[in-house]
């Protein structure tokens, strides 16, 4: 009896450890102020927005060179080549590398934005590979780099009339990936630095940009630590500054958009406390490099937000929603968090998850792109579909504001070739109405019983997937073969594999989109 005892008592240990060390190690020993990095966020014919922190450096030059990239067969190669050099040690390289670096501006950081900020790049070329390395500067005359990064500007925008004629659309194919929820270290291994085997799974595969659609830090699992904008700020620290982060972050344009738990699960308090935290941390690292948002601007050869910006109240900020385009193919991220209604507030035509200005914008953008895109994709951070039905399924999603989604489907209906992109579920379904919900990118999963109901009266499912803690979604776009009835073939993959097959396939053979 002793002997058992003392085996419990040392598995108690074991275990109070392990919880110590995934929940409160990070949290303690981790904060990850010295973290350095950039990325790329927003695509456009003309540039691209990319995103810096440097907590350390006096200033940062950003220096561009294009890649001679025309097929699939070299574009892995000088991408190796350009963001693994010999050396890269100033900004004194084009003889090294024999790479014509052009100086395109200069970058300081202010440490009221946790030292993050954003260059918007506007006068490259329309479909053109592009990297960017910035060259840290110090107060001593040395110089060193932060990561460098590649990208393909999106394909020249046209005018809606152009768009909608067959003789001047030339028609796009390209991939993009989508899906939401990330946790580092997980699944858990003791004692280990930080993982993100999801990110380095994504980062394998050619996509032009990623759509995270949300749940990007988990401020309250395994345990919320506070609601100050610190608490927030370091979360995203920790995520950045994972080793599986960095070749993701290199080679993969990212597009954000935010859920509950960038703030507090199942969030339905609009701009309550600690909303104005949460969203201003998500808006310095997330936020700000995405495409401008209503009424935002183009803020031609800014190179940062401005500071007035970042201490508004949340109530007098920019919408977090917005829209942008790759070629002939129309995207619109909803922000489902900031105004809507109370989630177990009774169902009926005053219960919103839009809220009115976010949903007329939604609606006027519909018929905007109508005719003059072939492709028609929403994103939502919560699935669409009202089949799951284990624990929030039925009052956090949409099958929580089901009249306010019936309106939107109605006016969905009247326009071609309209696919919704969401998340949150931990899970992966397809489903009609349309909607491909993918998660989590790396997060856990149910592995007991299947949250997602399948019965009579409910969305038709065509398929389901409950296993793995890695799922993420590949769409393949092409208007180009066939404009009259363009494709969109969506793949899965999962930690089987190691995220480098597919295992399941879906295509989605578009309408005649175009007037006459």
């Amino acid at each position: 009896m002793r002997a058992v005892k003392s085996i419990l008592s040392l598995l108690n240990i074991v275990a109070c450890s392990f919880v110590f060390d995934f929940a409160f190690v990070p949290y303690l020993f981790q904060p990850a102020h010295d973290l350095a990095f950039m990325r790329v966020g927003a695509l456009t014919p003309q540039g691209a927005k990319v995103l810096v922190r440097d907590p350390e450096a006096s200033s940062v030059q950003l220096w561009t060179t294009p890649l001679a990239i025309k097929d699939p067969v070299s574009r892995d190669a000088i991408m190796d080549r350009i963001l693994h050099p010999a050396e890269t040690v100033s900004s004194d390289t084009q003889a090294s590398e024999g790479v014509p670096w052009t100086y395109a501006l200069e970058l300081n950081f202010p440490a009221n934005q946790d030292f993050v900020q954003v260059a918007e790049f506007t006068t490259l070329e329309p479909s053109t590979y592009y990297a960017v390395k910035g060259v840290r500067r110090f107060a001593n005359a040395t110089e060193t780099e932060i990561n460098r990064v590649v990208f393909r500007t999106a394909p020249v925008r046209l005018t809606p009339a152009q768009a909608a004629s067959s003789l001047t659309s030339p028609g796009v194919r390209f991939q993009f990936g989508t899906g939401s929820c990330i946790k580092p270290n997980f699944p858990y291994v003791p004692m280990s630095t930080s993982r993100l085997p999801g990110l380095r799974r994504l980062s394998r595969h050619p996509i032009e940009f990623m759509l995270f659609l949300g749940d990007f830090i988990y401020a309250d699992v395994p345990y919320f630590f506070g609601p100050a904008l610190e608490d927030y700020r370091r979360l995203y620290r920790q995520v950045y500054s994972d080793p599986d982060a960095l070749p993701y972050l290199q080679k993969i344009p990212t597009i954000h958009i935010y859920d509950d738990h960038e703030i507090l699960n199942d969030w339905d308090r609009r701009d309550a406390f600690p909303m104005s935290n949460a969203l201003r941390a998500y808006e310095e690292y997330n936020g700000w490099a995405n495409p401008d948002a209503p009424g935002q601007g183009k803020n031609a050869g800014s190179d940062a937000p401005s500071a007035s910006s970042t201490s508004l109240p949340v109530n007098q900020r920019r919408p977090t929603y917005f829209d942008f385009e790759y070629g002939d193919v129309a995207f619109f991220v909803m922000d489902a968090r900031r105004y809507r209604s109370h989630i177990r507030q009774p169902d009926s035509a005053n219960k919103t998850m839009l809220g009115a200005e976010q949903k007329q914008y939604l609606f006027d953008w519909l018929r905007a792109v109508n005719h003059t895109h072939a492709f028609k994709f929403i994103a939502s951070s919560v699935p669409l579909t009202k089949n799951w039905v284990w624990a929030n399924g039925q009052t956090d999603t949409w099958a929580g504001y089901l009249t306010e989604r019936s309106e939107i489907l109605r006016v969905v209906a009247t326009v071609p070739n309209v696919i919704f992109l969401t998340g949150d579920r931990h899970e992966a379904i397809d489903d009609r109405p349309i909607d491909f919900s993918t998660s989590p990118v790396n997060q856990f999963y149910v592995p007991l019983f299947d949250s997602f109901n399948t019965t009579t009266d409910l969305d038709d499912s065509i398929f389901y997937r409950r296993e793995g803690n890695t799922k993420f979604g590949i769409f393949t776009v092409d208007t180009q073969s066939n404009p009259d009835q363009p494709t969109a073939t969506y793949q899965l993959y999962t930690e089987e594999g190691d995220g480098q097959y597919p295992i399941f396939n879906f295509t989605v053979y578009g309408k005649k989109w175009r007037k006459g």
